[in-house]
Parts: C-alpha cells; sequence; structure tokens
C-alpha cells in the first residue's frame, strides 16, 4: 500500500510511515525456495491459493494439472482448500517446478515479477518486521527488501528481525515495535 500511494496516489494521500510485518516481499524468490524445498513446508495449502488467484487473475487459466500432480489436481479441482502433502516435490508437477525454476515458464514468472515489490525506494519511512524463524514467509523477504531499497538510497527504511519469532509468535512483539516506530511520527498539539 505504501508503495501505490507514493507511485500512483501521493496528490491525494501522503504517507507519514509504515510498518509492514512479514510479507512476501519478494515473490519470485519466494517461489523459487518453495519449489527447491527438500523439507516440508507446513503452510503448502496456502501457497496453492496464491497460486490459483494469479492463474485466474493473469487469466493463464492453466488446469489444475499444469501445476500438481495426481491425486492432487482432482482433489484440489474438486475443494481448493483440500489437504495437500507437506512436501513441494510431492504436490507440484515436474514441468511447472523446473518452468519456474529454470525461468521458462513465463506466464507464471512473469505473474511472480509482477507481484515482487521488493526493489523499490519509499519517501517516507519504513519499518520492515519480521520473525527469524518464520516457515510460512521466510525471513530473506524482509532481508532482500531492506538491501534493495537501501540500495536504491532509502535511508529511512530499517530493518527489525524478531529474533526467534516465527509467522504468529513474533504478532506481540511486532505490535508493540510497531506502536513505537508510529509514535515517532505523532504530532504533539
Amino acid at each position: 500500500m505504501h508503495k501505490l500511494i507514493e507511485e500512483q496516489h501521493a496528490t491525494e494521500f501522503t504517507v507519514t510511515a509504515s510498518a509492514p510485518g512479514a510479507g512476501a516481499y519478494n515473490k519470485s524468490a519466494f517461489a523459487n525456495y518453495i519449489l527447491k524445498s527438500d523439507k516440508p513446508l507446513n503452510f503448502l495449502g496456502s501457497y496453492v491459493w496464491v497460486l490459483d488467484t494469479y492463474n485466474r487473475v493473469y487469466n493463464i487459466n492453466r488446469p489444475y494439472t499444469g501445476y500438481f500432480q495426481e491425486p492432487w489436481a482432482s482433489q484440489l479441482q474438486a475443494n481448493p482448500f483440500a489437504k495437500v502433502p507437506e512436501q513441494a516435490k510431492e504436490l507440484f508437477t515436474e514441468p511447472f517446478r523446473a518452468g519456474v525454476l529454470n525461468k521458462t515458464d513465463q506466464p507464471i514468472t512473469a505473474a511472480f515479477r509482477d507481484n515482487d515489490i521488493y526493489d523499490w525506494r519509499p519517501r517516507a519511512p519504513l519499518a520492515l518486521f519480521h520473525g527469524t524463524a518464520d516457515d510460512y514467509v521466510p525471513f530473506f523477504n524482509s532481508e532482500n527488501a531492506y538491501k534493495a531499497m537501501r540500495a536504491r538510497g532509502a535511508t529511512q527504511v530499517e530493518l527489525h528481525p524478531i529474533k526467534d519469532g516465527n509467522h504468529f509468535s513474533a504478532v506481540p512483539q511486532y505490535t508493540l515495535e510497531a506502536l513505537a516506530f508510529f509514535g515517532e511520527f505523532q504530532e504533539i498539539n
């Protein structure tokens, strides 16, 4: 939202500061991480939902069998919330995995790139909060965003790692630290 307002709605709104938490800012790298993974991924079902959304929104309109192996393709076609295996290699077809990893699947890699929001220069202060043990949205998303923004000259960008926090356990610390961050910009009358 911060990026969108600054780039497309700056005449209507002014961003004072933002403090996003644990975002999947680098979708291309995130997709590679998932598809290369040899370890169980506890949240693979929600990644299925994101892939299905891109399939529809970007008019790729590929059948489930273009992404998922059987029996998962049929089960997900019948119920998009069906249980899936925890191993990416069991769920996704090899041609799909190879197409993303080799960047030869142009429609889906273009959709991922279109949703990469880590490499830009915010004008207003921005604090990225992320648990270092996040196994839902890995920490590298915020770390990559921080490095890319700083490389673009953004001097008001901060990275706040929440040591050993996962996507859920980091929420209390994130909330308190984000409130403190916003307090720095509160006008006193």
